[in-house]
């Protein structure tokens, strides 16, 4: 008899997800073919410090995998490769150059792609974007020369690049078109903390405008604004955002809203294909809305499972949601989901300022600046669903740690 065919695991994607299912493949003990498909040439690695320590220091990114663990554990990198077609019926893979791969089962961690200004201008040289590694490399060689930076989107990655550059000796103006900074993260009040300490740092903040045009003769001299003004810069970093890569799995016919669908265990409406990463909106049960997350630690929670899945188990995403962010000497965390802060409460802490979202009698979100104890708390009492008095969070002289005791909670 011939001897049997090894099954394949095929992972589209070489980043955080990507990566972390492969590694969880093997560690559930799957002895069969893996196949992890990138289409930069760089080995797997982390993408948080590319807008921080990578980008001021020049060092590479952490690795998700050690060194040689891929030829140590037999996993194939494609790297520098594109997955342009998926058959679902085939259970094959179309790559770039016209070679195909089949698969038993499928993870596709195609991440995604920033969003784009639709301007004039918009394609002068200067005018950048921040996703990948490379993009890092040349925002850093560019700001080594000290430009005059306009950072387009007051959010995360914005902030991050203006605390960064302003290290460097940039002269750094921020840009953003909402009321406030951090619309999609953080309340007002939180918001208006990271306005002040950006401040302080000479960096220049505009809310309520936005960019209409890019200027420039041969390469980009000025940005001009909604409100009639303009900002002078040598260099635009545009963070107004990701949207999720989503096409290969809408031309192949999975459910796709604003992200790939998949449930608590990271499987798509195809049962032999699951999907992770910032490219997916969890649904967990039906009728709901779900949740698209843009974090490290969702990336790694849904690589994980995708991973012990695809070798056979049946795990559920359990982790509360959460996230960081560091902008120079500033610490931001989120915890849970929320689609709007009413019903919140702002406590005060020795180092910064902490928002809590409360809802129907349970904490449902916290947002913390410099306040990494208290954020701690709020995450495990989201965990748990605690049902917590309105009136005792609101208490200032109570100490926070105090609500997990069980009278409170």
């Amino acid at each position: 008899m011939p001897a049997a065919t090894p099954s394949t695991r095929v992972i589209v994607g070489a980043g955080q997800a990507g990566a972390t299912a492969a590694l969880a493949l093997r560690e559930a003990g799957f002895d069969g073919r893996i196949v992890v498909v990138g289409n930069e040439r760089h080995r797997p690695y982390e993408r948080p410090s590319l807008s921080k320590r990578a980008l001021q220091s020049g060092q590479g990114p952490v690795q998700v995998w050690p060194e040689h663990w891929d030829r140590d554990h037999g996993v194939e990198l494609y790297l520098g490769r594109t997955a342009h077609g998926l058959d679902l019926a085939a259970k094959r893979i179309v790559l770039d150059d016209g070679a195909s791969l089949g698969f038993d089962r499928l993870l596709l961690a195609t991440g995604g792609h920033p969003k784009r200004l639709s301007l004039p201008g918009a394609d002068l040289p200067g005018v950048q974007f921040l996703r990948t590694l490379d993009e890092s490399r040349l925002l850093r060689q560019a700001m080594l020369e000290r430009p005059r930076l306009a950072v387009v989107g007051g959010g995360l990655i914005g902030l991050e690049v203006a605390a960064t550059a302003r290290r460097l000796g940039c002269e750094v103006t921020v840009l953003e078109a909402g009321p406030h900074l951090l619309g999609r993260v953080a309340p007002p009040e939180i918001a208006a903390l990271v306005g002040r300490r950006h401040r302080a740092q000479g960096i220049a903040i505009h809310t309520g405008t936005r960019p209409v045009r890019f200027l420039g003769t041969e390469r980009l001299e000025e940005v001009g604004l909604s409100d009639g003004r303009s900002v002078a810069a040598d260099v635009a970093v545009v963070g107004i955002g990701i949207a999720p890569a989503t096409d290969l799995a809408m031309h192949a016919g999975l459910a796709v809203q604003d992200g790939i669908v998949v449930d608590a265990h990271c499987r798509t409406s195809h049962p032999d294909v699951f999907a992770a990463g910032d490219c997916t909106r969890q649904i967990p049960h039906a009728g709901d809305r779900g949740v698209r997350l843009e974090t490290w630690s969702n990336a790694r929670a849904q690589g994980l499972v995708a991973g012990r899945n695809m070798a056979g188990a049946c795990t559920a995403v359990e982790d509360t949601p959460w996230g960081w962010s560091e902008q120079g000497d500033l610490t931001l965390q989120f915890a849970g989901t929320t689609a709007d802060w009413g019903g919140r409460i702002v406590r005060p802490t020795a180092k910064g300022l902490l928002a809590i979202r409360h809802l129907e009698g349970r904490l449902t979100a916290a947002a913390g600046a410099d306040c990494a104890k208290e954020m701690l708390i709020a995450k495990r009492m989201i965990a748990e669903e605690a049902c917590i008095d309105p009136a005792l969070l609101a208490d200032e002289a109570r100490p926070f740690k105090s609500l997990l005791a069980s009278g409170a909670a």
